[in-house]
């Protein structure tokens, strides 16, 4: 017995006819995104950088080791389906040996240029594949990876990093404390209000923001 096909209504197949016309050139255009990183000339390594992005997409480069409290964050863009970053340094010194985290990330569609959202989307819903994720409305891109310094880590030299690090975040915090209190001072002594300098300052430090890394 042969079933017959469903006829569609006029209003229907107009329907069917718009949303082809509205899907078909998104699929039509879409991407399925590619990154990749080779790490070179550790300790002081250059991160070199493929994509097939279009070029002038915007990229955040992160490397980041907990046990030597290390951070380094750099902004480029896919220039030639490439990108590069470094050297990358320690406050001026080789990286101390160990495992480094290594992220790249797409800035938001709205912080690309107008040629670039025009071949990722607006709100980048033409970019496909495993390196995606969804930021909200729009779709970004995140790779991450691991390299390797040296052929083992130091617990000393990790030590003696992650004293500098908090040295340098308290005379930060310092720095920050004394500019805050200075506009405090200036704020209520205008008001005709009593102020005690010493006080803020003391009460500051001793609450410093919370720094992830």
């Amino acid at each position: 017995m042969t079933i017959p096909e469903p006829i569609l209504d006029r209003e229907e197949r107009m329907r069917v006819f718009a949303l082809m016309m509205i899907v078909a050139p998104t699929l039509s255009h879409a991407m399925e995104v590619v990154v990749s990183a080779e790490v070179q000339t550790p300790p002081r390594p250059t991160i070199h950088g493929s994509s097939n992005l279009p070029d002038g997409t915007k990229l955040a480069v992160i490397v980041t080791r907990q046990e030597s409290a290390y951070r380094a964050e750099a902004l480029t863009e896919v220039k030639s389906g490439r990108f590069v970053i470094g050297p990358l340094s320690q406050r001026g010194n080789d990286l101390n040996p160990g495992v480094y985290n290594l992220e790249v990330s797409m800035a938001s569609t709205t912080d690309q240029p107008l040629a670039v959202r025009e071949m990722i989307g607006r709100q980048g819903e033409k970019l496909l594949g495993p390196l995606t994720k969804r930021d909200g409305r729009s779709r970004t891109v995140r790779y991450a990876t691991t390299f390797q310094v040296g052929v083992g880590a130091n617990a000393e030299l990790d030590r003696t990093a992650r004293e500098r690090a908090k040295m340098s975040q308290t005379r930060w915090w310092k720095k920050q404390c004394t500019e805050i209190c200075e506009n405090a001072e200036g704020y209520e002594l205008g008001k005709g209000n009593a102020f005690s300098s010493p006080d803020c300052l003391k009460t500051c430090i001793s609450n410093p923001p919370i720094l992830t890394r």
